[in-house]
């Protein structure tokens, strides 16, 4: 069930009057980033070009068992909003009103579910729009439930979201892209980029802040189409540089995160994401409400666990006239 509105709403009104000190938006050109080298068996082990802009480059992607060090108004606050909105109702930027928002159930439905709907979670999804600058904010925060997926195993899987792709750009030319800690206990972004594709990351044992040998901090463009790209296996093996690579795809923005429900090896919770933001230019004809717009990807991130490739494809707006393709191929858990 989700329920939609279309009106303008001022900032004092949600009740934020705070100062952002940080205003975390990078830029995502369609022709992504110049990368150097930083040598073999390094983080970087080849140069070229990049749909992928770092951001938070602590806690390993998540796999550092003490997290991530949190973005401040002096370090570690790039493509962070320092201090975040409230809420994801909340403006994110002085001069942008909120014109739609959208309460979404996130519905895994796959081989893993028996093929039968499994709700998950829910969505939060929101617009704004600045009239004088003719722009529109796209903003979504995810909350997982506790809830066993897989009936095809013993034990109780929880979904892990690794990475948060969201569609329709293709015509918005240049958009820039950030986040928000609207809750105190959501994870931080790593990497934002201009592209369809979500690139797996590990650690060199679990719980540790040292990369495994062949991943990349900024994933090369390549021509690869799947929506999640490494090694869909438990072991932990070294991935090919085309494992390692992402798609140049004018249409998404994908942030790479981590939240999950519950970690049944740790017993640790981390259910509730940071705010996704995408800023592009738009007209004021209000948004869309457009299929499997925002995907949910989990990547594998940890090895020797049952935390397989798996999307979930939600509802969401796009710019009117926008799509979200590519459309998911049927039958496939990603």
């Amino acid at each position: 069930m989700e329920k939609t509105t279309f009106k303008l709403v001022v900032i004092g009104i949600l009740g934020y009057s705070g100062q952002i000190m940080s205003l975390g938006f990078e830029t995502l050109p369609i022709t992504g980033f110049s990368v150097a080298s930083d040598g073999s068996g390094s983080h970087q082990p080849v140069g070229g070009v990049s749909q992928y802009r770092l951001c938070n480059t602590t806690g390993n992607y998540g796999s550092l068992s003490v997290g991530a060090s949190l973005p401040t108004t002096t370090a570690n606050n790039t493509c962070a909003l320092v201090p975040a909105p409230p809420s994801i109702l909340s403006s994110p930027e002085s001069g942008f009103f909120l014109i739609a928002s959208a309460n979404r159930s996130i519905i895994m439905s796959n081989a893993l579910t028996g093929g039968s709907p499994i709700s998950i979670g829910n969505l939060a999804d929101a617009v704004f729009r600045n009239p004088t600058k003719g722009e529109c904010i796209y903003a979504a925060q995810v909350s997982l439930a506790t809830i066993d997926y897989d009936i095809t195993r013993i034990g109780t899987q929880f979904f892990h979201v690794n990475g948060v792709a969201r569609g329709g750009f293709a015509s918005s030319g240049e958009v820039s892209a950030g986040y928000a800690r609207v809750l105190s206990v959501a994870d931080v972004v790593y990497r934002i980029g201009r592209t369809y594709t979500s690139v797996q990351h590990r650690a060199a044992s679990l719980g540790s802040g040292v990369f495994a040998l062949g991943y990349y901090n900024q994933p090369l463009i390549s021509a690869v189409t799947t929506s999640i790209n490494g090694q869909n296996t438990p072991g932990l093996g070294v991935p090919s540089a085309s494992e390692q690579s992402a798609n140049q795809n004018a249409n998404w923005v994908e942030f790479t995160t981590n939240f999950y429900s519950a970690d049944s090896s740790t017993s640790s919770t981390s259910p509730g994401s940071p705010a996704f933001y995408v800023r592009a230019a738009c007209s004021s004809t209000p948004p869309i409400t457009t299929p499997n717009a925002i995907r949910l990807r989990q990547t594998w991130r940890d090895q020797g666990s049952f935390y397989e490739f798996i999307e979930v494809r939600v509802d969401g707006f796009v710019p009117v006239g926008a799509n979200a393709n590519p459309l998911p191929v049927p039958g496939s858990t990603y």
